[in-house]
């Protein structure tokens, strides 16, 4: 859910397209994502710009895929942040996925503390309750959410070391990394 939250927000973010392209299943294979990887390498583009060089059969099934998240990103413009989280989890197929998985039921409970967590990152009146400059609410969310994924797993009291990759602290408040 998180990696199409990303990817409305930022087209050129490649490693939440991998994420999602084919979750649920959209018939989009290896070889489709192997094509779209060459043409964004040739083309020096992200694989989201690079989706409409794609022709045949890859063109078409990365297309449908790319009409959605240009849809979803519509469709969200300007919904409250909880609502867009909603709408992006119920659009994207992850919740029907999830609802006729053998063990989806856990994964449904997630979305829908997502979907909390989007509601009490904002206020009443829809402003985001940090300080989120420029960002819009959802880049915010999304920051906040990469900063704080983890925090509380160790037990009250005890020591413990967080790990983050480079890729999620880029862009974040850290002076070093």
């Amino acid at each position: 859910a998180l990696a199409y939250l990303r990817l409305i927000a930022n087209q050129d973010d490649d490693t939440a397209f991998l994420r999602v392209v084919n979750f649920p299943t959209r018939g989009i294979g290896a070889r489709s994502l192997e094509a779209l990887q060459v043409e964004a390498r040739q083309l020096n583009s992200s694989l989201y710009n690079a989706a409409a060089s794609l022709t045949g059969k890859a063109g078409q099934t990365v297309g449908a895929f790319i009409r959605l998240i240009e849809a979803l990103r519509q469709e969200t413009q300007n919904l409250p942040l909880p609502e867009m989280v909603e709408h992006i989890v119920e659009k994207s197929g992850l919740a029907q996925h999830y609802r006729v998985e053998k063990e989806g039921q856990e994964r449904l409970e997630n979305l829908d503390e997502l979907i909390n967590a989007a509601a009490t990152f904002v206020d009443d009146d829809g402003v985001v309750m940090s300080e989120a400059g420029e960002m819009s609410a959802l880049t915010a969310f999304l920051t906040h959410a990469s900063l704080e994924a983890g925090e509380h797993q160790a037990g009250e009291g005890q020591e413990a070391v967080q790990l983050m990759t480079v890729h999620a602290a880029k862009g974040l408040e850290f002076d070093v990394v």
